[in-house]
């Protein structure tokens, strides 16, 4: 009869407590700062679209056939 399997590793620790946690803000340098600060005024910038006006051609032509055929 072959031996047992090994048991299954431990799982991972517990997540530290609230007051262990870093809750201090990061120090940016000026460059990182202005970095920032652009990524997010474009990011601001695509959520000011102008609203468009859209001409949809897609559904069935509605217009009256021009008196043809027939007999």
């Amino acid at each position: 009869m072959p031996a047992p399997p090994p048991p299954p590793p431990p799982g991972p620790p517990p997540p530290p407590t609230f007051s262990q946690a870093n809750t201090e803000k990061p120090t940016l340098n000026r460059n990182e700062q202005q970095g920032r600060n652009a990524l997010l005024s474009d990011i601001c910038k695509g959520s000011r679209l102008k609203k468009t006006v859209t001409n949809d051609r897609s559904g069935p032509s509605l217009e009256k056939p021009k008196g043809g055929g027939g007999g």
